[in-house]
């Protein structure tokens, strides 16, 4: 890292050459130390927007003619010819590999054998106080660039500047929020963890309590006739019993808008949909009381603490996941192992990939089609007809069933006529009353018997395994298992319904539910069809409970149980259990028919944290049309049949399923400047929807901004 920032430091300040400002150096030198250096070779530009990933070898395209240089100078006897004219930041190179033995010269620059350069460390010519300066300019135009995300930490330690530079570790300032913005008229409620929604609100000294308070608020006065209205939330957790609904009766206007504002700035306030566990009273479980329950042995240093939970602590049935602090708890599993932990899907099957096991080799389980489906043989219902030809270039099926779809759709020349090898629709659900076919979960938009699809179809509902954990499990209806689909598109979930031994130590697991995460279907077992064997691992096994980070609710005693290293005690934890799967719902009315009814309007959330959400990986999934892939319509955050809503400078983390989605009639809306970290799906993602086949009708999100985020 360091050997990359002295070469830019040389080529753009040193002696005979062009000597940009210290000011043109630092965006560079920034960018490096937010993405890091490879460590591939002896010098490589990291970050794409700037250069290539690869090695300089052979022909490249790179954008800048610092790049250029960097690339000639490297590589010895790279010949180079820039072609950015006049615009240096967006031109390229054309680099080209020679002889180290044979300087070649090109738009008059000679190549030629040169030092290597120099080792980590302070560089040879460069002044230390020269060399610290280039540093911090870099760190504040990094500040600049990320704002407002306070990325002063991150880079501090990619610069190096505490152990080069001698430089304090930077604290994370909170930027005071511009109160008062508008004059005349305007209105400031206040809330605090601590106030009392019997206040009058309208102060900082009697604040309200609940953001419920406050949306009744601006209920009470339509948009029309309310002031703009800022709702100043005080530091500290705002714990949601529910989810937070703002509709068109909470709307601003373009005038006077609404703004809930974190008052000390970004990370002062967090929303969160979770329950605090910290008044359980933690005993440590008898080790002879588990072993009777066939948990298996710790490991070392492991502990495990048991805690019954009231209602007035925990009122849920279940416990999905658990969070300690911002780091995610672990349902008790086997095999051991931390979902986190990224591994490239090559390695999977058994080459290097820690904590799954392996499905059967010899043992395969296809999913069959549905061949029930039909209702009095032919259900063709739908006729798509082209409106400048009028010629009919789709038959299908759409729900309702006893009903005949006839739509007509602008269609280019290209498409007058019908693909027959494939289906551009299909049904989105399964007949009522129909089952499918026995050892299949169909994949409820496909229905093969009914249309053509693009891929197989249909799910196993069951596989079998090579391995599987040596304890009997009192519970096997209450395991999930996480596999993968067998070409690695995606990930399967499946809820068990019961195990079986075979006779040569294989083992039969059949399931009830699952399937459904992503849109293509395909068999469990065998050699997948990249060449490696489907992975899996299951939780929520109790017995599995001997790993720290492990845990297990037991629902019919409401007791917890948790495994800590030795030096922590659960009650200092921070231990929080989500509680809702939505966060915030920003949204008016309408349908993917009619279009949009009635749309919720200019509100703005500034600096809040959005946190505690449970996973909905076993909920239902929506397949989006034409895709292999599905979707869950939910979020930490829902915006939905809404215009000119904004997210701006806020922090997404700890949530287990999407954390913004904007679906259906959405427009002019920005999540902008915003911070997104360990999110259980997908930070941000904009889905629209269709009245069955017919999308015309513009009930998709168009025109919004997503800009400056930074998900990691």
């Amino acid at each position: 890292k360091l050997q990359f920032l002295y070469l830019i430091v040389y080529l753009t300040l040193a002696p005979g050459a062009d000597q940009p400002t210290m000011q043109a150096a630092a965006p560079l030198l920034a960018a490096a130390a937010l993405s890091g250096a490879s460590d591939q070779c002896t010098f490589t530009i990291y970050n794409e927007t700037l250069c290539s990933h690869a090695p300089y070898k052979n022909l490249r395209q790179i954008n800048m003619a610092a790049c250029c240089q960097a690339c000639q100078v490297d590589n010895q006897c790279n010949a180079f010819e820039f072609e950015g004219g006049a615009d240096p930041e967006h031109g390229s190179c054309q680099l080209s590999l020679v002889p180290a033995s044979s300087p070649q010269t090109a738009k008059g620059v000679t190549c030629g054998t040169r030092a290597p350069l120099p080792p980590p460390g302070p560089a040879p010519k460069v002044p230390a106080d020269f060399d610290c300066s280039i540093r911090r300019l870099a760190l504040q135009y990094g500040k600049h660039i990320m704002a407002p995300i306070d990325a002063s930490h991150d880079l501090y330690e990619a610069l190096q500047l505490g152990p080069d530079c001698g430089d304090a570790t930077p604290k994370s300032p909170r930027a005071a929020v511009h109160v008062g913005r508008y004059e005349g008229g305007a209105v400031h409620v206040w809330l605090s963890p601590d106030g009392d929604d019997k206040a009058t609100g309208l102060s900082k000294g009697q604040p309200w309590q609940t953001l419920v308070r406050a949306v009744e608020f601006l209920a009470s006065t339509p948009a029309a006739a309310r002031p703009p209205t800022t709702v100043h939330l005080l530091p500290g957790t705002y714990n949601l019993d529910s989810t937070l609904e703002l509709g068109p009766e909470h709307s601003g206007t373009e005038g006077s808008p609404v703004r809930f504002v974190a008052e000390e700035g970004p990370q002062s306030v967090s929303l969160s949909g979770g329950a605090s566990l910290q008044g359980a009273q933690w005993v440590k479980s008898d080790p002879a009381a588990l072993a009777a329950a066939g948990v298996a042995a710790p490991g070392p240093s492991v502990e495990i603490w048991e805690a019954t939970l009231d209602k007035g602590l925990w009122a849920g049935p279940s416990m999905s996941t658990l969070f300690a602090g911002e780091q995610r708890q672990i349902r008790a599993r086997w095999p051991n192992g931390n979902p986190e932990v990224y591994c490239a899907r090559d390695l999977h099957g058994g080459n290097g990939c820690t904590g799954y096991a392996q499905t059967s080799l010899k043992r395969k389980t296809y999913a069959k089609a549905c061949e029930t489906c039909r209702l009095g043989g032919n259900v063709t219902n739908l006729y798509i007809h082209s409106k400048g030809s009028g010629q009919m270039i789709y038959d299908g099926t759409m729900p309702p069933y006893d009903k005949v779809h006839n739509i007509t759709v602008e269609t280019p020349e290209a498409f007058y006529s019908p693909k027959v090898e494939y289906s551009t629709h299909q049904a989105y659900e399964m007949p009522a009353g129909v089952r499918s076919p026995a050892g299949s979960f169909q994949l409820d938009r496909f229905d093969t018997s009914i249309t053509k699809a693009f891929w197989n179809t249909a799910v196993p509902s069951h596989m079998y395994t090579e391995s599987w954990t040596p304890r009997a499990l009192a519970h096997p209806e209450l395991l999930t298992v996480h596999t993968y689909q067998s070409e690695y598109w995606g990930s399967w979930s499946f809820e068990v319904g019961a195990i079986a031994l075979m006779e040569d130590g294989e083992c039969h697991v059949s399931f009830t539910k699952g399937g459904f995460q992503e849109a293509r279907g395909g068999p469990i077992g065998g050699m997948g069809g990249r060449g490696v064997r489907q992975d899996f691992y299951i939780e929520n096994a109790f017995e599995e409970l001997d790993a720290a980070r492990e845990f297990y609710f037991n629902a019919s005693t409401r007791t917890l149980y948790i495994a800590t290293n030795g030096s922590q005690h659960p009650s200092d934890m921070g231990l929080v259990a989500p509680r809702h799967e939505v966060l915030v719902r920003v949204g008016g009315s309408g349908s993917a028919k009619e279009g949009l009814k009635a749309a919720v309007a200019h509100i703005t959330f500034e600096g809040i944290a959005f946190e505690h959400t449970t996973p909905s990986f076993m909920q239902p999934h929506e397949p989006t049309a034409g895709g292999d892939w599905s979707v869950r319509r939910s979020g930490g955050v829902v915006i939905e049949w809404a215009k000119d809503i904004a997210m701006e400078g806020c922090t997404f983390r700890s949530l287990e399923g999407n954390a913004v989605l904007m679906q259906h009639w959405v427009r002019g809306s920005r999540v902008t400047g915003s911070d997104f970290h360990d999110i259980g799906a997908t930070p941000l993602m904009l889905v629209g929807s269709t009245d069955g086949a017919d999308g015309t009708r513009g009930t998709q999100p168009w025109g919004n901004t997503l800009s400056r985020n930074y998900a990691r």
